[in-house]
């Protein structure tokens, strides 16, 4: 029975382009509006050294672009992230995908996915609701 919802979802969701990044972004520290953003030293009013410094955190993400193949409208589709033969992990998009439309979405990825073994990753749907 899961290889018929596999293959249908392989048939309605057609995947054009897919790509994981675990990009590390900069985190703001909260500072006054005035004061920049990068590392820098400081003096309070009262003589102490602020130090504010720069802090990275990782974004893993899926970049993923589809189109509904299908003849009705989707709702919910699950894409499995394969590296070689092996699953990697799944992700869950939600919206109102219609038909013959191009969707682009870049979806949060679990962070464990991290180091990706070497090799080109897919994606597949491999579940498709209306």
């Amino acid at each position: 029975m899961f290889a018929g919802w596999v293959f249908a979802a392989t048939l309605l969701v057609k995947v054009l382009n897919c790509m994981a990044t675990d990009d590390a972004h900069l985190v703001a520290v909260p500072t006054p509006p005035a004061w920049p953003v990068s590392p820098y030293y400081n003096y309070w009013d009262n003589g102490t050294i602020y130090y504010n410094p720069t802090v990275f955190a990782s974004k893993p993400a899926l970049s993923i672009a589809f189109m509904n193949e299908g003849v009705r409208a989707l709702n919910s589709i699950v894409f499995g992230v394969f590296a070689g033969d092996r699953l990697l992990t799944k992700v869950r998009d939600s919206g109102h995908f219609a038909p013959g439309a191009t969707i682009e979405h870049e979806l949060r990825l679990n962070g464990a996915v991290f180091p990706l073994p070497s090799g080109a990753i897919r994606c597949e749907a491999l579940e498709a609701s209306p």
